[in-house]
């Protein structure tokens, strides 16, 4: 950005806080409050002056974001964090030593449009995977990916997405109760795809997916021994994709057999993380009943919705209200929300999301 687009976005933000109620009689004619544009870090930050007649609360903080979102939309897209973010300041009077601090991006998420997947793929790798235009995430940090959407939303063709460069750098194996578009992909990708036998019974098919799961866990165990003799050791990926996670565990009408593929989700999830053994869920809802465990929950490091974007269906896969987050929609299908969970630049954020659009050589 430009430092006369500095000086815009600088400007826009404070005309619109001098407007509004939020924050009671003070304004920048009085010295109230000042704004400033970090370019660096891009941040924007509101600096309240203290002692104040409003008291400074995490409900300020969300109700000046709100203001904000729309208001420097599309200059900017502020990017919505799960709790507050208060910077200190230094250098400064004690009257100005904390902001309200406001992450964003210049212009709007970009939808990434890939029109040689080939190309697009030889340019990925574990810890470096672009998913949109500037935004790339670290997948050797994520060990549970969560991705939510209904019908239509696009949430099939972004898994296949995934699954399409994960390859590239990981084994992979598939499951897919309902053989359908995880199951093609994974045949043009000469993947092994678990899916239900035409006559089975009901509960053979989960079994059979508890069977892998158990390989997977002892995978995970031998690769804990290697890594106590050789800590060095690189690992390669080991991903494995579940669709419509809900139709897998409605096919079963065992408990046991239930209870032993959620102690064995839980084990991969908590234990993946420093053997690469990786796990890919896709679903309508992830409400804890009927899904996933809250153990393996507190495992997603990549969540995703897609679709309909508010607190009902975002509560099971993100913390914190959703509402206010500004998704700009293309006419296309694929768009909703994104939170990683990564260590890195994207920690504790809520994105707009569009998904990559490709299409298959």
């Amino acid at each position: 950005m430009s430092s006369i687009s500095i000086q815009t976005l600088k400007d826009y933000t404070i005309r619109l806080l001098n407007m509004s109620p939020l924050i009671g009689a003070l304004s920048t004619y009085s010295n109230g409050f000042s704004v400033k544009i970090d370019q660096e870090t891009q941040l924007i930050l509101i600096i309240i002056q203290t002692p104040s007649a409003v008291p400074l609360t995490e409900s300020l903080y969300f109700d000046i974001y709100q203001t904000l979102n729309v208001g420097l939309f599309p200059l900017v897209s502020l990017i919505k964090p799960i709790n507050m973010k208060l910077i200190a300041r230094t250098g400064v009077d004690f009257s100005e030593a904390r902001a309200f601090a406001y992450p964003y991006l210049n212009g709007t998420p970009q939808r990434l449009h890939i029109n040689n997947l080939d190309h697009f793929i030889i340019k990925q790798s574990q810890y470096k995977v672009k998913l949109m235009e500037n935004y790339f995430v670290d997948m050797s940090k994520i060990p549970v990916i969560a991705v939510q959407g209904m019908v239509g939303s696009g949430k099939s063709t972004f898994i296949n997405f995934l699954m399409t460069v994960f390859n590239s750098f990981a084994d992979c194996i598939a499951i897919d109760p309902k053989m359908a578009d995880l199951t093609l992909m994974a045949q043009k990708l000469k993947i092994r795809c678990l899916t239900p036998l035409k006559k089975g019974n009901t509960d053979d098919f989960l079994n059979s997916v508890n069977a892998e799961l158990a390989t997977a866990v002892d995978k995970i165990y031998e690769r804990q021994s290697l890594l106590l003799e050789q800590p060095s050791t690189i690992l390669k990926p080991y991903y494995i994709f579940i669709d419509e996670l809900i139709a897998l565990k409605g096919l079963a009408t065992s408990k046991p057999v239930i209870q032993t593929f959620d102690r064995l989700i839980n084990i991969i999830s908590i234990l993946g993380r420093a053997t690469s053994v990786r796990i890919c869920v896709s679903g309508q809802s992830y409400n804890v009943a009927d899904s996933i465990s809250s153990t393996t929950r507190s495992q997603i490091g990549m969540a995703v919705l897609l679709g309909k974007v508010s607190d009902a269906t975002a509560q099971f896969l993100f913390d914190g209200s959703v509402s206010g987050i500004v998704v700009p929609h293309d006419g296309r299908v694929g768009t909703g929300i994104i939170a990683v969970a990564d260590g890195g630049i994207n920690e504790t954020t809520i994105l707009p999301f569009l998904t990559p659009t490709y299409s298959l050589n």
